[in-house]
């Protein structure tokens, strides 16, 4: 496990550039308009008013409800940028600028963070989508299927294999329905474009996803200590004891909780697809174990703590 988290350690600087959920210059840059953008959406919907920006034209209750949701969601966009801030800020000491370090505060570990950044709007597109690349409806897209569907945008063959390799998650040469809702949600949150219709082509960034998607794929081997490609309950409550607390990892709440919301079939594990599902939470464990390494010690306490609970809500 030691040699694992000197894994993490060093993927630090790769994970704290991974793209929608981290911090940038260009979150930092970018947060004052969204909080002003945010503000200014609050007071649209609250009067009812909606002639600017995504809440244009809206005329019944129904497109009332889901631009109500769309602000919820910019506004969590929006708090997510500002607890990922930069610990650093600039300050005037004497009438010259310095950079100051300021006390990063430990992440308050919350029920509520525990979610899947896929909307049921996005499930909605992008299953359809899936459905018009699967000639066959066999539920598996293949390279040749591909190619006939790019066939008239008359995409370069380099791009068409890149499209392959990056939304084949299992590495089988094909791709499921959960590979490419999956990596297509995920595609939104990098671009920061979020696609409204199933006639919409998708804004792709294949070298984006490629990167982020292998540092997750690094966050996920150095948390399945047994190698067997996946996750089970007593290795996720293991990273959640070292990174907030083992009275937290430990707590039979908590462990009930986290089993029924990310292993939802109740087969005893997560494979990386349910993991990548979930990868805001991961994202906040795995960056406080960056910043504070456990010891030999503190990892044996932890995992035994961990099994006792697991143990004694009796999940596999």
């Amino acid at each position: 496990m030691e040699e694992k988290l000197q894994k993490v350690k060093l993927l630090e600087a790769d994970i704290s550039s991974v793209g929608h959920l981290t911090e940038s210059k260009e979150d930092l840059m970018e947060l004052q308009k969204e909080e002003e953008t945010a503000e200014k959406i609050a007071e649209n919907v609250a009067s009812g008013d909606y002639d600017t920006g995504i809440f244009a034209q809206a005329k019944n209750d129904e497109e009332m409800k889901e631009a109500e949701e769309r602000r919820k969601e910019a506004e969590e966009r929006r708090k997510e940028k500002q607890r990922l801030r930069s610990p650093y800020r600039p300050t005037v000491n004497g009438g010259n600028n310095e950079t100051k370090k300021e006390t990063k505060k430990p992440y308050r570990f919350q029920l509520s963070d525990i979610y899947k950044f896929i909307n049921s709007r996005q499930r909605a597109i992008f299953e359809e989508k899936f459905e018009e690349l699967d000639k066959d409806n066999n539920g598996k897209v293949t390279l040749k299927e591909i190619k006939q569907k790019m066939k008239s945008s008359k995409a370069p063959k380099e791009q068409i294999k890149k499209f392959m390799q990056v939304f084949d998650l299992n590495k089988d040469k094909t791709i499921d329905k959960r590979e490419f809702v999956t990596v297509a949600a995920l595609n939104d949150k990098l671009t920061g474009h979020e696609t409204q219709s199933t006639a919409e082509p998708l804004r792709l960034d294949l070298d984006a996803l490629s990167f982020n998607i292998q540092a997750y794929k690094e966050m996920f081997h150095v948390t399945d200590k047994n190698g067997d490609g996946r996750l089970n309950l007593e290795e996720i409550m293991l990273i959640v004891a070292l990174s907030v607390g083992v009275d937290i990892g430990s707590d039979p709440e908590v462990v009930k909780h986290i089993h029924k919301t990310i292993d939802a079939d109740d087969d005893g594990s997560i494979d990386f697809i349910e993991f990548l599902s979930y990868i805001p939470f991961f994202l906040k464990l795995h960056h406080q174990i960056l910043g504070r390494p456990a010891t030999i010690q503190e990892i044996e306490e932890a995992r035994l703590a961990v099994r006792k609970a697991v143990l004694k809500v009796g999940v596999r």
